[in-house]
């Protein structure tokens, strides 16, 4: 790949665009995915540890608690109205400006925690209210399991304005590429995900226990990231201020970024809750848990993403020839990486699940699992498209898609696994996959033939990625 000629262009304007094309060089954007990656496969050596020791442990009803109560989990962390993905877009842009101003930076920061701090204590207040009529009417559970499901439900409540503001801190690092940092907590998140809980087995199988040691590992998740992003960004230290003026820019980007997380993540995770409506509470463990293990093919575009999100953001107003270069590699790469995987996962999957889980556990699931396999493929590649909207400001197309697609998909659902079970549940979760990748690069595609050329701008050596 050729290196682009250095043109000049005079003083603030040359400096902005060397911190934007920084962004899409080789070396910046190779180790910056190879730690993302790390940061987030490496939780799952001890995922694939664990599970098989909590399943036996808490038995099938209580284990597909326990995965709707992290789904749930997942649900929450999208009450920050999109303000940790904005804050991540505006904090980049910022911090590579030749006039950086600490002041505004930190007032950035902390006006928008505050927004979710307070967000998370709403939602706190607002969860701990449903929780018993969640627990009756979409988790079907025994009269046995019943208090102990809504007392771990008020134990996540409990999390809430600490998983929000986590995701706010963690925006700060990666929007000034220190993906060393976030793939370290990310590490610490995820090992105390699945190992607090085995922590408690020695003293009791109850949920509410398993639950609290899920949620102390929250809190200190968010402790360290509270501490290391005080450390790493000295503005915070020396000026705790808070300004309106960033509610607006803070929430017109976010509030589509907040609707298409919420509409995704119910489209993602719809299926497990579907299966507990209308099957049962231990159907859930043969699907999630094979959900769990395929999807995991998700790390690779999780990492490259998380790093292409930021350098389409730069690099989009400034060299938007360049940013389309980048796009176009990034999808084929994405390919090459999932390709195989998925051809080993779905061909082999009886026998994967007969090894890690044992002959009767694959019989019931390994059907779910190649199914899934093909759907996981298609859903990884869409992250390509997806990124590449969002760091364009259309953040509104991946969110009214997804609008659009969820009344139809939660009927098919419904219908499906109520005549076709487990296996009903995972044809309709593929299928709205690969509808969902078409019209996310249809959409992307469009794109290009609207955007305006934008200006040349100086790479640094080593050419695009």
């Amino acid at each position: 790949m050729a290196d682009l000629s250095i043109t000049s262009v005079p003083g603030e304007r040359a400096e902005a665009a060397t911190g934007a094309a920084h962004f899409s060089s080789r070396k910046a954007l190779v180790r910056n995915t190879v730690v993302n990656f790390i940061g987030l496969a490496a939780p799952l050596l001890v995922a694939l540890f664990c599970i098989p020791i909590l399943i036996r442990s808490l038995g099938d009803a209580r284990f597909g608690i326990l995965g709707l109560a992290y789904a749930l989990l997942g649900y929450t962390s999208l009450l920050d109205l999109g303000m940790g993905r904005s804050l991540t877009k505006m904090v980049a842009e910022h911090w590579n400006r030749s006039d950086r101003n600490p002041v505004e930076i930190a007032s950035l920061v902390w006006t928008s925690l505050a927004l979710m701090f307070g967000l998370g204590i709403a939602g706190m207040l607002g969860l701990a209210a449903l929780s018993p009529l969640l627990v009756d009417t979409v988790v079907k559970v025994g009269p046995d399991l019943r208090v102990e499901t809504v007392r771990a439900f008020y134990w996540i409540a409990l999390s809430l304005p600490f998983v929000i503001t986590t995701s706010g801190l963690r925006g700060v690092f990666e929007a000034q590429q220190r993906f060393h940092l976030s793939s370290f907590l990310r590490i610490l998140a995820g090992v105390l995900t699945f190992a607090a809980p085995i922590l408690v087995l020695p003293f009791s199988h109850g949920l509410v226990a398993v639950m609290m040691a899920v949620v102390a590992g929250r809190m200190v998740v968010w402790a360290f990231h509270f501490l290391i992003c005080l450390n790493v960004t000295p503005e915070l230290r020396h000026h705790f201020h808070f300004r309106k003026s960033w509610f607006r820019p803070l929430l017109s980007f976010g509030g589509w970024v907040s609707v298409n997380a919420v509409a995704g993540s119910l489209t993602l995770t719809l299926d497990r809750f579907v299966i507990a409506a209308v099957l049962s509470a231990a159907a859930v463990t043969y699907y999630a848990t094979p959900y769990e293990m395929i999807t995991k093919l998700w790390l690779v575009t999780g990492a490259f993403g998380g790093v292409l999100f930021p350098a389409f953001a730069a690099l989009s107003s400034q060299d938007f020839a360049r940013a389309r270069r980048l796009y176009h590699k990034s999808c084929r790469y994405t390919i090459l990486a999932l390709l195989p995987a998925t051809l080993v996962l779905a061909v082999f999957a009886k026998e994967i699940l007969t090894l890690w889980l044992g002959a009767e556990f694959a019989a019931r699931s390994h059907r779910v699992a190649e199914l899934l396999a093909i759907g996981t493929f298609f859903l990884g590649l869409e992250a390509i498209p997806w990124t590449w909207l969002q760091g364009l400001g259309r953040s509104d197309i991946p969110a009214i898609l997804n609008l659009v697609e969820l009344p139809p998909y939660a009927l098919a659902l419904w219908l499906m696994t109520r005549y076709a079970g487990i296996e009903g549940t995972a044809i309709v979760w593929g299928a709205r996959a690969l509808v969902d990748t078409a019209a996310m690069f249809l959409f992307a595609q469009r794109q290009f033939c609207r955007a305006e050329p934008a200006r040349s701008v100086p790479a640094l050596a080593g050419g695009d990625f």
